[in-house]
């Protein structure tokens, strides 16, 4: 009886280790992205216009998507707020980059305040095909979600006061 609970207790020990080394390689599995889609694809972002993650924001890879953020942004002042980058089979498919005006607007249907922002999304899958790019604004609340051209987009982060280098290359016009 006592060898049997011996051979029970090994059992359970080979399965713990086997869960913890699953655990570690799926973690590890997860966060290859990040040196490959963060930091080091700025040459790559450089090359197609799209805003380059500066190198004191803080990365996170969720798994789907790595979120980047200023951490310690004023959010008294327009300023790029976020950059996401959406990976699908291991690889990039789309980033988006959003940018905050600096103030907020009321959305009375659902009684909050919200940012004004301007989403400006890169997606790698029509590249070859077509414009790869779109425009979303967030500006009032009579115009949530609105798509806009990428020359509207620029001008208004223009307006916002933000630079050309504040907000990536993009295409032309």
């Amino acid at each position: 009886m006592e060898g049997n609970m011996r051979q029970g207790q090994k059992g359970k020990l080979a399965v713990g280790y086997l869960l913890t080394t699953l655990l570690l390689l799926g973690c590890w599995g997860s966060t290859g992205a990040l040196p490959k889609y963060g930091l080091g694809y700025n040459p790559q972002r450089e090359k197609l216009g799209i805003p380059t993650i500066p190198t004191n924001w803080t990365l996170q890879d969720i798994g789907k998507f790595i979120d980047c953020f200023d951490p310690n942004p004023n959010q008294k002042a327009p300023h790029r707020l976020a950059k996401r980058i959406f990976l699908e089979n291991g690889a990039i498919s789309r980033e988006v980059d959003t940018f905050y005006s600096g103030t907020n607007f009321y959305y009375p249907p659902e009684r909050l305040t919200l940012p004004q922002e301007i989403s400006i999304q890169y997606d790698y899958a029509p590249a070859s095909k077509g414009n790869p790019w779109k425009a979303y604004a967030d500006l009032s609340a009579d115009e949530r979600l609105k798509p806009v051209s990428i020359g509207e987009a620029r001008r208004i982060l223009a307006t916002w006061g933000l630079r050309k280098s504040d907000v990536g290359g993009g295409p032309p016009g």
